[in-house]
């Protein structure tokens, strides 16, 4: 009999940790089935915004890597010349427009599993405003890397959820070396553990998508994802610390200091705001300028055709209402000093073509006040060469102001 239950001691131990194991699973089942509606609603805003998109005539199911510029600009997509000259707001707005179904789905992915572990475990409120604020640092990094580039997406925020659940483990997993392990210490530490291998596969694809779609595309802004990830770890740090009080006490004081961190952030923010010059909004007003230019020589080389116009008033017409806006304009190009790098090229391109255009019309208009045909086809041939440059402003542009 004696030697039967010494048999059995060593079994003991065993069976425990089976039924500590079970309560582990039980506990990771329930932790992924509570109810997760901010991560509901995070995937609603996304699906949202691109239906808006496609009704305004976005193709969102081309699976194309790159953006439209021309659209997610309105919408609320990340520009430096636009967010640094005074539309801050794209900061925040720019984190909820997807580029395609491509990336929403892999993004929603991702964000569906992040989502199942990390709201029942923080809390809604901390899911979604940490989602928020590493979306923010994410494009704020962005704006200060590289003040020419475009971003779009929930990637950085995504990650910073990631950064944040990797803190929120290790938070957890410390607190455990300090302490007995127990069957609620084995629901609170496990059950997220489970969750990250569960959805591993997602967030696989979530970094092989975001950040193989930026290398292939050679326009790699690792600083939103470093903006992203840095806050979001930090916020976990934040969310896993353990304070004294009962858990709404704790959630309560988690909330204020990521709420101070958040206004520490919009205060520092426009101090960090690169000066960019809005280039684009400048080439419109010399296209508008150019076809104005185009419909009054025109109109007055049809009067000069009928003899209702000498050349020397020809010549008038093109000093007075063209030439003076057409150096107006390259005096406005000439005090730009804040030119994003990627627009070095483009802004030299341009610079060549107002210098060339200028010398036609002035051209032009000496051949017609002297009656000098010879000087009349100088110029017809340096508008030729006008054109040629306006041809290389288009292909020194980078892939943010390409049409």
């Amino acid at each position: 009999m004696f030697n039967r239950f010494v048999r059995r001691q060593p079994t003991e131990p065993t069976a425990l940790a089976n039924d500590g194991l079970r309560v582990g699973f039980q506990d990771r089942q329930a932790v992924t089935r509570r109810p997760t509606p901010v991560t509901f609603a995070l995937l609603a805003i996304q699906v949202s915004v691109l239906l808006g998109l496609w009704i305004e005539g976005y193709s969102p199911f081309e699976l194309q890597l790159g953006l439209d510029h021309d659209l997610l600009k309105p919408w609320g997509a990340n520009h430096g010349p636009l967010t640094a000259n005074g539309e801050g707001w794209r900061l925040l707005t720019a984190v909820f427009i997807p580029a395609n179904v491509a990336q929403l789905l892999v993004n929603s992915w991702a964000l569906w599993g992040l989502g199942r572990f990390l709201e029942p475990l923080a809390g809604g409120f901390a899911l979604g405003f940490v989602f928020v604020l590493c979306g923010f640092a994410g494009n704020v990094s962005a704006l200060v890397w590289d003040p020419g580039a475009i971003t779009a997406g929930a990637a950085p925020a995504i990650l910073g959820l990631v950064a944040a659940g990797a803190a929120l483990l290790l938070r957890r997993r410390g607190a455990e070396s300090r302490s007995i392990v127990s069957k609620s210490t084995v629901s609170e530490s496990t059950a997220p553990q489970g969750a990250v291998k569960q959805h591993r596969l997602s967030l696989l694809a979530f970094l092989a998508f975001n950040v193989g779609g930026e290398l292939l595309q050679n326009r790699f802004v690792f600083a939103a994802y470093l903006g992203g990830a840095t806050t979001g770890f930090l916020a976990g740090l934040v969310l896993g610390w353990h304070w004294a009080g009962d858990e709404d006490q704790v959630r309560t004081a988690r909330a204020g200091v990521l709420a101070f961190a958040a206004i520490v952030l919009a205060l520092v923010t426009p101090l960090l705001m690169p000066q960019v010059d809005n280039i684009d909004t400048l080439y419109s007003e010399l296209v508008e300028v150019e076809n104005k230019a185009v419909e009054i020589y025109e109109k007055a080389r049809r009067s000069r055709e009928q003899g209702r116009l000498e050349d020397v008033e020809v010549a008038n017409i093109i000093e007075d209402g063209i030439l003076s806006y057409w150096r107006e304009m390259s005096e406005k190009f000439e005090a730009l000093r804040h030119v994003p790098p990627r627009d070095v090229d483009r802004f030299a391109a341009i610079e060549e073509y107002l210098r060339r255009r200028e010398e036609a019309w002035h051209t032009l208009a000496d051949g017609l006040r002297r009656g000098d045909q010879e000087l009349i086809d100088t110029a017809a041939q340096k508008a030729a060469e006008a054109d040629e440059a306006a041809t290389t402003i288009d292909t020194a542009a980078g892939p943010e102001n390409k049409k």
